[in-house]
């Protein structure tokens, strides 16, 4: 048993057609171009026969869909077609953020304008219920995002890059070469002892 056509394959048949014949008998590629919602005028040099049968057709003959119905199921077949699908899905959003991150960012927003961060003003800036915030601004504070200077008013804290690796070469000539991460300084003797009673001073 022959396995039924898929649709593209039908489309691909009725194309190359040279007999685009319509017949009561059985279905045929003209149908197929008929389905499609194809009219005479768009077959261009397909054949006489071919531009009378789909006339035929197009007006009801021979028992036929009507390219207006046969327009409809081409563009439900379209739809549901892969490159169709493709090409109306919604490009995604961007997530949203989550509300700690929202009240961190609020705190160093206000800062950084010189205004009083309190909970009154993040609310107001963020959207959120108080008890919202204050949830928030707990764990903030437990993480060392954020310093509670006073009683319900907050700063951001002071984050610091990680340490660099750091070295002291003495050279025989008595000078000094201090290497900080890539930063290399090369220290008089003077100079080194000056540095030194600067630390030592701290």
């Amino acid at each position: 048993m022959n396995e039924p056509r898929t649709i593209e394959e039908q489309y691909t048949s009725a194309g190359n057609a040279d007999d685009l014949t319509v017949t009561s008998e059985r279905r045929t590629d003209a149908d197929v171009l008929i389905a499609s919602g194809w009219t005479p005028g768009l077959l261009g040099g397909a054949g006489k026969a071919a531009g009378a049968g789909l006339a035929d057709l197009a007006s009801g003959g021979a028992g036929r869909v009507r390219p207006a119905a046969g327009h409809e199921i081409h563009q439900r077949q379209r739809s549901t077609h892969p490159e169709a699908v493709k090409k109306e899905r919604v490009p995604m959003t961007e997530p949203k953020k989550s509300t700690l991150m929202l009240v961190l960012e609020a705190v160093q927003d206000l800062h950084a304008q010189e205004q009083i961060v309190t909970r009154a003003a993040l609310a107001e800036l963020t959207g959120l219920k108080l008890t919202t915030i204050d949830d928030r601004l707990d764990v903030l504070v437990g993480e060392g995002d954020i310093i509670r200077v006073e009683r319900g008013v907050f700063v951001p804290a002071v984050k610091h890059p990680p340490a660099r690796p750091m070295s002291k070469t003495v050279i025989p000539d008595g000078s000094v070469k201090l290497e900080i991460g890539d930063d290399i300084l090369t220290l008089t003797p003077r100079e080194d002892r000056m540095l030194a009673n600067l630390m030592g001073s701290r």
